[in-house]
């Protein structure tokens, strides 16, 4: 989170853009669009969360720097669950949030049985941390059934098997039930 954000001074400026607050609501192909992010439940656990971009601001105006000490634009969004609130986004996370929404979306639209269709919807997520680790240590990591991990990210991980290796920050739909 960025916490405060200046404004926007000017009226010109201010007469060229929608804004919502001090958040620009034009301007970025960003907004409005669903994206998917991982949150932690009371218990540990994580699960994928839904939000929308509602908002944003380009680097010259925000207070925002990244880790490299550069300033940086950000984007924020809404969860669709109140209790979750906002976040504010650099631009590397809204992507990562949107294609895990695209790839979301791909799984559910293309399991066919109701059973996996009703596992997909509330399945939560699991980012890999370290690059090279194998489809099999996450199914042991996460204390599932490696076939059930796979049957879940084939369609988006084509030849997906136990002994893959991933690539870090990979997203993996995983479900603690067992999958038809």
């Amino acid at each position: 989170d960025a916490g405060a954000l200046p404004g926007v001074e000017g009226a010109a400026e201010e007469s060229e853009q929608d804004k919502e607050g001090e958040w620009r609501t034009c301007g970025s192909h960003f907004l409005g669009r669903r994206v998917v992010r991982t949150t932690l439940n009371d218990d540990g656990s994580s699960a994928a969360t839904f939000a929308t971009v509602t908002g944003w601001l380009p680097a010259d105006e925000s207070d925002f720097v990244n880790d490299d000490g550069v300033p940086a634009a950000l984007w924020h969004l809404r969860y669709e669950d109140s209790a979750l609130g906002e976040e504010d986004l650099e631009e590397h996370e809204v992507e990562e949030a949107v294609r895990a929404f695209e790839l979301s979306a791909k799984t559910t639209n293309a399991a066919c049985q109701s059973d996996i269709d009703r596992i997909l919807v509330d399945a939560p997520m699991h980012i890999v941390k370290k690059e090279g680790t194998k489809v099999g240590e996450v199914a042991k990591e996460l204390g599932i059934d490696v076939q059930d991990l796979i049957a879940l990210n084939v369609a988006r991980y084509a030849g997906l098997k136990s002994g893959s290796r991933l690539k870090k920050e990979t997203l993996l739909l995983y479900s603690t039930s067992p999958v038809p």
